[in-house]
């Protein structure tokens, strides 16, 4: 699978919702793109990643 354009070993289904926890992402600090559409935060718990799937992980920055 690809996480922003670069290989993320995928050997089995996971929940997205694992996956940004695996991957080293702060959940509440991050949005999710999935096939072009804006994952709701709502359904990360019920959405299944593949190993064929491409993800866009965008993280909010504070800054001032």
């Amino acid at each position: 699978m690809l996480i922003n354009g670069q290989p993320y070993p995928l050997d089995e289904s996971r929940l997205l919702s694992e996956l940004l926890t695996e991957a080293g992402y702060h959940p509440d600090r991050v949005a999710v793109i999935l096939g072009g559409r804006v994952v709701p935060r709502t359904d990360w718990e019920t959405t299944a990643i593949r190993a064929d799937d491409c993800l866009e992980v965008i993280a909010f920055v504070g800054g001032g």
